[in-house]
């Protein structure tokens, strides 16, 4: 078997006519702040909420670059805008900071690079295939995932290197995990409950595993995996959390924590949001449950993002919740104006979230 060396580094269903009705939500009891949470600035970039799964901003030294719609923008790290771009087709996903490139995918299926500097053209790679995650950067290149699972290589300059045809699952969530960049490769959970080590340089599998069991179809590996305590953890709709380890792809613990979310970690603790709100923190080595905050049940809040005062969730209805990374209590709350599908990206000791609408703030936290 080949091998690969770790390096430290409520979506609508397709297929489906129509989707089950949705629970009140919790009800929010009145806290303490025990730390302030403010908007520091918000911008609009103007989309359709239907076109985008999720969008994802970049942030690379004191720039922040985010796309919405058919714009591409750059901002300072207090929210003035540096330059604009309009696109000639809806983005589809979130951007990617790389060298001096701006890195995107639009509704057509190209993958384009703009200047970092100025907004300029570079490239294009015309794919034709959906992608509605951001390209991955590994050490030789940009890794393009499409939502039938076929993936590309393509260098810095927008040249392929190899491609890679998938297996679309028959059911599955509107979502898709990002492939996390791995010492010689690409680490890639999928619909169907499988895990996927490619190798670089041809594509290849280091190793393959599956997760599904007989839980059913709709498994959906969709959580953006994360390295912690010396091992790779997927999140899936059925799977639960499960911990790899990262040369043979041999499950190490799982834990009934589902997800469809970004995970988040501290290095020792993995942070999950489950498929009904709640946020869990379970310890990166064993796979015990800490603790788990029921107050944002039926809120549909996003995958957690660790913060030096906390983990931070915004939840659908746009209140952000700052929570005590040793019990989960809350100990901060913001009404952020953003609503739906929201991500949420590490900016210095605060938080950028930005909604599937184009809506973009950076939250300050006062620790």
């Amino acid at each position: 078997m080949k091998r690969l060396a770790l390096v430290g580094f409520a979506l609508a269903l397709v297929g489906c006519s129509s989707a089950p009705e949705r629970p009140e939500p919790t009800e929010l009891d009145r806290i303490d702040d025990k730390i302030a949470l403010s908007t520091q600035w918000s911008e609009n970039l103007g989309a359709s909420a239907e076109q985008t799964a999720m969008l994802w901003p970049a942030v690379q030294g004191d720039r922040i670059y985010a796309a919405a719609g058919e714009t591409l923008m750059a901002l300072d790290a207090a929210g003035s805008v540096l330059w604009e771009q309009s696109l000639e087709q809806p983005v589809s996903g979130g951007v990617t900071a790389i060298g001096n490139q701006v890195v995107l995918s639009d509704a057509m299926g190209s993958i384009r690079s703009f200047n970092s500097a100025n907004g300029q053209a570079s490239w294009s790679w015309d794919w034709g295939r959906e992608t509605i995650v951001p390209v991955t950067a590994g050490q030789n290149g940009l890794l393009v995932r499409s939502t039938d699972e076929s993936v590309a290589l393509i260098d810095f300059q927008g040249n392929e290197i190899w491609q890679r045809q998938g297996t679309p699952a028959r059911l599955a969530y509107r979502g898709q995990a990002q492939p996390l960049a791995v010492d010689g490769g690409y680490v890639l959970p999928n619909d169907s409950g499988e895990v996927m080590a490619l190798l670089a340089q041809d594509g290849l599998n280091a190793w393959r595993r599956s997760l599904a069991g007989v839980r059913g179809e709709l498994v959906d590996l969709d959580a953006s995996p994360v390295v912690a305590a010396n091992s790779i953890i997927i999140g899936g709709a059925q799977t639960g959390l499960s911990a790899l380890d990262p040369a043979s792809g041999s499950v190490r613990w799982d834990v009934e924590v589902f997800s469809l979310l970004p995970l988040a970690t501290d290095d020792q603790t993995v942070y999950a949001t489950d498929l009904d709100g709640q946020v869990v923190a379970v310890n990166a080595a064993s796979g015990e449950i800490l603790w788990r905050q029921t107050g944002l049940k039926f809120r549909f809040p996003s995958g957690p993002i660790a913060t030096g005062a906390g983990i931070m969730v915004v939840d659908s209805l746009g209140v952000g919740h700052l929570l005590d990374t040793q019990n989960g209590a809350f100990i901060g709350r913001l009404k952020t104006g953003l609503s739906g599908t929201i991500s949420l990206t590490a900016i210095e000791q605060d938080v950028l979230a930005m909604d599937n609408s184009g809506r973009l703030i950076r939250v300050g936290i006062n620790n």
